[in-house]
């Protein structure tokens, strides 16, 4: 075979006609860290700094530091998540085997170009599409890119894949397709394009910080007016007085928290052998609600094994393993069925047999044999085929459902050059199936007592879809479906989805409108898989689970890639989202408490006109003691309740009596010392105490009931609070404890749990009257 010339291989490079992959992400470094710093957050916080700053009290400005860091995180998380986009290539061989000048070279897979004779070889990755001219038994396993599980046998005249494997035999194949323009690259150059990854946690604190931004500039705007036209402070003093009010509205602190206790699941999870590529991973596979499998090498080993066999009576089954053995042994190259086949009878022992003849197995013939000189000839191969006219045996047993069957049989004729050997008998019947994980069942039932549903889709038949389906557990499996049925109405394709859990025959692009469809019910759907044939179901999943021991591309799309290949992980890394996203919901309300009361204390000063009693730096301390630190150590707790819908309306019914209580001692406390003339400074003590006071409470509350680490923080947080408010008054630009003041805080502060907790009862009437729910926070 001759092959391309050096001449024509030099010209077709330089048109460009050469294997080189298309490019990778197109979303650099630059804009990664722009998107993550112009944001509405910073905005906000540039905005506020450059308030303080222009007054000259730099102290004030310790709140920047919140911004800076969740931008470096935000910044880290997406720049990682481009490089994996960046490195996705399917085609993993690093050379490939062509036909040039007459001669069989090794070149780079780059160097491939259209024209190229290329060798297909046993455990050679195909580099480019071609058209096979020449073949020698070559059975190619295209798992990776269809889903089909049992090996094809390609025939000149047929196509060759990229990104396929060869598996055994050999064939000379003419390149048809490079680069971009391949079957392997095409489906990785739709899995390149970047998407944000979905986050209901983070759409909800976005909404929130929106709606902040509406009112924030413009209350911050009355309130410098006010302090400025009727209460006389000086310019510098009402621009700091303004700042603190909009500058506790914002809840900085809550998206920090996010950020972090993902990234601390992540590392919990990577003990685990799980690794999280994007982190909203966790939290969507905590909200799932469908869970779409592929049944190669997620519900099954993705590896054929002999499962049962029936030997002949008097043979023996050590017999029967040593005449397969034999017969196995002839044939230097071994498919899937082969290799399953050989593991299972293991080298046969003592001196080899005399070969005089052999037919490989072919696809088309679904036989092998082997002419043994003075021993007879032993075939293998489907019943149906090799024994046509002889009933089975009463020594066998029915296949079960799943299981494909093969009979080796036996006649001491020779092989003939066409057709089967007369007289055969059968000498044994193997049984070979796709092994269903062994904590498979259990996972699906994990799932399934959590609520939620499972598809099974898989390139595989339907038949054998349902059958591995059954086995493994899978609920409602009978109800099957071959997707070259599949509507092309989007609309019956959706009711038709909802009815269906197996779906057989399975082509890349079925797998995404399935998944569509199911979303498009109001499902939040997460997707196993590991082939290139699931890259595009990976990606439209609202969580993408991957296997390690799968495709490159699958790998590379996924935002949650399980190490060992082990699908009975996922209750824990559900566990472990339920976790991190339940404890973040619950400190949110310490944070929306300092946002809720910022709002109405500005409100009231700008209608009253009196000079606000917070400066920036106040709400660094109260922040910092009874929101900030406090949250991060609750976010890290044990916590395995379901994920439930309406975190922020939860949230506001534990922060809204909070926020209404530290509103209603503070206006109180106005009350009491301008009528009566006491010292007006105090109120620069007495309003930051009694908001932090009540912060404590909070965390209190949300901690109950009380262990001995949660004790021990609420000590903690205690203890440095008021240790800041008495021994560094002047750091934080607080008034003077004085006998009178300490007192009068001390009697607010009893005062403020039973006040809370009326209001509580009264919020929950409301919510109760209304929806009818008995889901209220306690």
């Amino acid at each position: 075979m001759q092959g391309l010339t050096s001449e024509e291989v030099a010209r077709l490079t330089a048109e460009g006609q050469c294997n080189t992959a298309p490019p990778g992400s197109s979303r650099t470094f630059g804009q990664i860290l722009r998107e993550n710093t112009f944001t509405l957050f910073n905005l906000i916080n540039l905005i506020l700094g450059s308030l303080v700053f222009i007054t000259g009290s730099y102290r004030n400005m310790l709140f920047l530091a919140i911004a800076v860091t969740n931008t470096a995180i935000g910044t880290f998380q997406e720049y990682r998540a481009k490089r994996l986009l960046d490195k996705l290539r399917l085609l993993t061989a690093p050379l490939a085997q062509v036909v040039r000048d007459g001669e069989e070279r090794e070149i780079e897979v780059t160097q491939v170009v259209l024209g190229d004779v290329m060798l297909l070889t046993p455990g050679r990755q195909v580099p480019a599409d071609g058209e096979v001219i020449e073949s020698m038994s070559c059975d190619l396993n295209e798992a990776l890119l269809t889903g089909e599980s049992e090996p094809v046998r390609k025939d000149p005249g047929d196509t060759a894949l990229s990104g396929s494997f060869v598996q055994a035999g050999r064939a000379w194949a003419r390149v048809t397709h490079v680069g971009a323009d391949s079957y392997a690259n095409s489906l990785a150059e739709q899995s390149r394009v970047y998407k944000r990854a979905t986050s209901g946690l983070r759409d909800a604190l976005n909404k929130i910080l929106k709606l902040v931004s509406f009112i924030i500039f413009p209350l911050g705007g009355a309130l410098f007016a006010t302090q400025v036209l009727f209460s006389r402070q000086p310019w510098r003093e009402a621009v700091l007085n303004a700042t603190a009010g909009m500058l506790g509205m914002v809840p900085e602190g809550l998206l920090l928290l996010c950020s972090v206790s993902l990234a601390v699941g992540a590392i919990k999870l990577a003990q685990r052998r799980t690794l999280v590529q994007q982190m909203s991973g966790i939290e969507m596979l905590a909200r799932v609600d469908t869970l779409c499998i592929d049944k190669t090498g997620t519900l099954t080993e993705g590896a054929l094994a002999v499962g049962r066999m029936d030997s002949a009576p008097g043979l023996g089954e050590g017999r029967a393993k040593e005449l397969l053995g034999r017969l196995l042994s002839a044939f230097p190259d071994h498919n899937a069925t082969a290799a399953a086949l050989a593991s299972f009878t293991g080298e046969p022992e003592g001196e080899g047999w005399d070969v005089e003849n052999t037919v490989p197995f072919s696809s088309v013939y679904k036989w092998s044999g082997v002419h043994f000189r003075e021993r007879g000839s032993l075939v293998l191969g489907a019943p149906e085929v090799v024994t046509p006219g002889i009933q089975p045996p009463d020594w066998t047993v029915a296949a079960g459902e799943g299981e494909r069957t093969l009979v080796l049989a036996h006649t001491k004729e020779g092989l003939p050059d066409k057709g089967l050997p007369p007289s055969l008998s059968p000498l044994a019947y193997f049984y070979i199936c796709d092994r269903v994980r062994e904590g498979a069942p259990a996972t699906l039932d994990y799932f399934v007592s959590q609520g939620v549903e499972i598809r099974v889709i898989s390139g595989d038949g339907a038949q054998t879809v349902c059958a591995v389906a059954k086995e493994a557990g899978v609920r409602g499996a009978e109800r099957a479906l071959s997707a070259e049925s599949l509507p092309e109405d989007e609309e019956e394709l959706r009711r038709l989805v909802s009815d269906t859990i197996v779906f057989g025959r399975v082509t890349p692009t079925d797998k995404k409108r399935i998944i569509a469809a199911l979303q498009k019910e109001g499902r939040t759907v997460a997707m196993t898989g590991d082939g290139v044939n699931d890259v595009l179901a990976l990606k439209q999943a609202d969580c993408s689970i991957a296997m390690a021991s799968g495709s490159e591309a699958a790998r590379g799309v996924a935002e949650i890639v399980l190490l060992d290949s082990d699908f009975g992980r996922l209750p824990k890394v559900v566990a472990e989202g339920r976790r991190v996203i339940n404890n973040i919901e619950r400190v949110s309300s310490m944070f929306l408490v300092k946002t809720l009361y910022s709002f109405l204390m500005t409100v009231i000063f700008v209608l009253f006109m009196h000079p606000y009693p917070f400066a920036p730096i106040h709400q660094t301390l109260i922040g910092a003691m009874t929101v900030g630190i406090p949250s991060f150590f609750l976010a890290l707790e044990p916590s395995h309740d379901r994920v439930r819908e309406g975190f922020v309306h939860r949230a506001l019914l534990v922060a809204l009596p909070a926020a209404l209580t530290v509103t209603g001692l503070i206006m109180l406390s106005y009350g009491i010392i301008v009528p009566f003339g006491l010292p007006y400074e105090d109120l620069r003590l007495i309003c930051p105490a009694l908001t932090g006071i009540i912060g404590l409470q909070t965390i209190y509350r949300l901690s109950r009931p009380l262990t001995a680490l949660r004790t021990v923080l609420l000590t903690a947080m205690s203890l440095g609070f008021l240790t800041g408010l008495y021994f560094f008054g002047d750091l934080f630009l607080l008034a003077p404890v004085t006998p009178w003041n300490a007192l009068y805080i001390a009697c607010c502060a009893v005062a403020a749990y039973p006040a809370a907790s009326g209001i509580r009862w009264i919020c929950g009437k409301v919510v109760r009257a209304r929806d009818g729910s008995k889901d209220v926070a306690a």
